[in-house]
């Protein structure tokens, strides 16, 4: 049976706590910043098109599947990095 995605971020998130409550500023900061590069986009948005329009192949499916809990993965970082950084500021 798989496991949810809610259930992996949550997982995630129980695992990471503790680093992030030690997050140094400078990784907060490149976190926060971390984006795809123009080619990684590119092929996101065509497997996504795919995806919505139903042609999508199997190896691609578990292709787009992996990039989308990768996601889920970093923003849960940067998540908390933001919230690192805000807390900096608040001081």
């Amino acid at each position: 049976m798989p496991i949810s995605s809610s259930h992996n971020t949550a997982t995630i998130e129980r695992l990471l706590s503790p680093a992030a409550d030690s997050m140094p500023t400078e990784v907060a900061r490149w976190l926060v910043g971390l984006r795809a590069d123009s080619d990684l986009q590119a092929r996101l948005d065509e497997l996504a098109y795919k995806n919505t329009d139903g042609i999508i192949t199997e190896s691609e499916l578990a292709e787009y599947d992996e990039y989308l809990r990768a996601s889920e993965e970093i923003g849960v970082l940067q998540a908390k990095a933001r919230l690192d950084l805000a807390s900096l500021n608040n001081h």
